[in-house]
């Protein structure tokens, strides 16, 4: 009998989380971005609060974005970086979001 081992590699990929403003007044709408090292063309982001999932985008030049509104307290945001054979998380964001009628 002849029997056949495959290891398929995933490679990791570096990549950081940042937002367009921090802190935010909780409706207030916020663009995340996930900066993807290495210029990648290809591939999907998938944005995180903890562990519920905000929304995917697609990577275009190197980064991808993502406007959300998110409900008040630290938010724990991540983002997760798949394309097929390479995949990364990047660090957590540690987003603020306060109640409406008080200052940002």
């Amino acid at each position: 009998m002849d029997a056949f081992l495959f290891k398929l590699a995933v490679s990791s990929v570096t990549l950081s989380v940042s937002s367009s403003s921090n802190p935010v007044i909780a409706g207030t709408a916020v663009t995340l971005r996930a900066d993807v090292a290495g210029g990648l063309a290809a591939g999907n982001v998938s944005f995180l609060d903890g562990a519920t999932l905000l929304g995917s985008a697609s990577v275009s030049n190197g980064a991808a974005t993502l406007v959300a509104s998110l409900p008040t307290g630290i938010r724990k945001v991540t983002a997760i970086y798949r394309d097929g054979a390479r995949e990364g998380e990047s660090d957590l964001l540690y987003q603020i979001v306060n109640p409406r009628g008080s200052c940002p």
